[in-house]
């Protein structure tokens, strides 16, 4: 199930993400990892207002650099703020491959930098590895409810 920000559900997954295809991408290989609870944000602003109305930290924050209205490193500034770069791993999910990125990245609390790959079976590769890394308990517990 997805959520957007009318529906005041805290997800597993927040994903920020511009790209209708890339976000598609990445919905497709969460859901085949059984991972459902995922908000979209599409631009830097919407995801500032999600994140504000979150009662908790998602799981996993994936967080797109280029965005319109306003640019990743501001939502994870918001983010780290807000206290949730202690509370859950935000990962940098960008096309943008610099050292100078990184690093600025790092410095406001992300806790991996991961370059999008360009085909389907690596981005499938690359979010059940982000998966396995940041959501285990997560999904083990989703899991053992069933």
């Amino acid at each position: 199930m997805l959520y957007n920000k009318l529906v005041m559900v805290d997800p597993q997954v927040l994903l920020v993400e511009d790209d209708a295809d890339t976000e598609s991408l990445i919905i497709r290989a969460l859901r085949k990892i059984k991972v459902l609870e995922v908000a979209v944000a599409r631009d830097g602003q919407e995801a500032i207002e999600m994140i504000a109305g979150l009662s908790k930290a998602p799981n996993l924050v994936l967080l797109d650099l280029k965005l319109p209205k306003v640019d990743g490193f501001e939502v994870l500034l918001q983010l780290q703020q807000r206290g949730f770069a202690e509370q859950c791993p935000i990962v940098v999910f960008s096309s943008e491959d610099s050292a100078t990125s990184f690093n600025r990245a790092r410095s406001l609390g992300a806790a991996e930098y991961a370059v999008k790959p360009t085909n389907f079976e690596e981005l499938q590769h690359t979010i059940e590895r982000l998966a396995a890394r940041y959501l285990q308990t997560s999904l083990t517990n989703s899991s053992t409810k069933s």
